[in-house]
C-alpha cells in the first residue's frame, strides 16, 4: 500500500512530509514506495538528490519532500539545519495547512556499519524541540524479525543518543521498514517487505493532531517575529529621538 492509495479522514487534507538523512540511506527509495511511483532517481550508497524537491502523484493526499543527503563533516550539519529550517519556515509561514510540513521522516540505514552520529541526534533534536516538527526515525532496509524490534540493539542505541540530546520521541516514532523483499543466503531465503503499511497508517492517524499543532506553533512564531520587529523599530526610533535631542541641546 502506498499513501497514494490511501485516503485520509478529511479528503481535502494534504499531508506533507519531509524525508531527510545522511547520503545513501534510502530516502528516495522510501519516497518512491510511499507515493507508489518512481518519483525520483535512486542510487546505491551515493547521493543523488541535489535539491529539496517535492513529489506526489495524481489523486494522492501526500506530498513528499526529498532532500539532499548530508555527510557528517564540519559545518555540514549546520548548513543542513539552515537549509531545512529555511524551507520549513517558508512553508509554515504560509499559514496554509495544506502547505505546511506535517512531519519529518529521518532515515537511518539498518544495514552496514549502523553508525548514528551525535550530530544527527542534534539535528533531530533541533527539528523536534526547537522547530516543533514531529519526527519519525525510519530504519531503512530492516531485515530482522518484527518480533525482535523492541529489543534491537541499534534501535536502542539511537533512542539513547537522542535522549542524551534532550530529544525524547514517542516509542512508535521509531519505525523499521523494508520497502521491498530481500533475498539472503544466496537467494535461499526471501524476507518479505515490512513496515510500510504500518508507517502509512501512523502518519495518517497522527496527521490531524500534527496539523492543529503546527498551525498553533506557526501563529506563535509569527507573533514572536512581529514582536521582535516591533522591538527593533522602537529601539531604532528611540535612537533617532535621542539624536535629535542631542542636536538641539
Amino acid at each position: 500500500m502506498s499513501i497514494g492509495e490511501k485516503t485520509s479522514i478529511d479528503e481535502k487534507m494534504i499531508v506533507n512530509v519531509m524525508v531527510c538523512g545522511k547520503a545513501g540511506v534510502g530516502k528516495t527509495v522510501l519516497i518512491n514506495h510511499l507515493v507508489g511511483a518512481e518519483a525520483g532517481k535512486t542510487g546505491i550508497g551515493k547521493p543523488v538528490t541535489t535539491d529539496i524537491t517535492s513529489y506526489t502523484v495524481p489523486g494522492s493526499s501526500l506530498i513528499c519532500y526529498d532532500t539532499p543527503g548530508f555527510e557528517i563533516k564540519q559545518g555540514q550539519v549546520e548548513k543542513a539545519i539552515e537549509d531545512f529550517y529555511g524551507k520549513i519556515k517558508e512553508l509554515q509561514t504560509s499559514m496554509d495547512g495544506n502547505k505546511m510540513i506535517d512531519a519529518v521522516l529521518y532515515c537511518v540505514c539498518y544495514q552496514g556499519a549502523q553508525r548514528f552520529e551525535t550530530d544527527e541526534a542534534k539535528f533531530i533534536a533541533h527539528l523536534s524541540n526547537d522547530m516543533k516538527i514531529p519526527v519519525y526515525i525510519i530504519f531503512t532496509q530492516y531485515s530482522n524479525s518484527p518480533a525482535a524490534w523492541d529489543n534491537d540493539a541499534y534501535h536502542q542505541k539511537v533512542a539513547a543518543q537522542l535522549t542524551e540530546e534532550g530529544c525524547v520521541l514517542r516509542k512508535n516514532h521509531f519505525c523499521p521498514v523494508l520497502c521491498y523483499e530481500m533475498s539472503v543466503y544466496d537467494g535461499k531465503f526471501t524476507i518479505p517487505a515490512y513496515g510500510l503499511d504500518k508507517l502509512v497508517e501512523l502518519i495518517f492517524e497522527e496527521a490531524p493532531m500534527n496539523r492543529a499543532n503546527k498551525i498553533a506553533n506557526a501563529k506563535i512564531s509569527s507573533l514572536d517575529d512581529a514582536c521582535e520587529a516591533a522591538r527593533k523599530w522602537v529601539i531604532f526610533y528611540s535612537g533617532l529621538a535621542a539624536a535629535e535631542v542631542a542636536a538641539i541641546a
